[in-house]
């Protein structure tokens, strides 16, 4: 019979790496603790370390100038959307 397969939340993820990278307890002992696999401990381990620096970037920085950049490009647009409206609006009154 095939064992169901467990999805784990974020929370629990992070909170087992933190421990793992911590080593107070074993992989075996958080594995077991948790009930997660010693090898899928060790890649949220990994994962964690490698994906820790990004955390601390400017990355948001350039995100959130580049989401502004986009805003202030459509709101040109429709500002001049509006104004070809108005002016086909003019000229097809009587």
């Amino acid at each position: 019979m095939a064992k169901k397969r467990h999805y784990h939340n974020a929370e629990l993820k992070a909170k087992v790496a933190l421990l793992a990278i911590k080593g107070d307890l074993t992989t075996a002992q958080l594995s077991s603790k948790y009930r997660v696999d010693a090898s899928q401990i060790t890649r949220w381990k990994r994962e964690l370390s490698d994906c820790a620096a990004q955390v601390f970037s400017n990355k948001k920085d350039s995100d959130l100038s580049a989401k502004e950049e986009e805003v202030n490009v459509l709101y040109r647009q429709v500002g001049k959307l509006t104004i070809q409206n108005e002016f086909l609006r003019e000229k097809l009154k009587p």
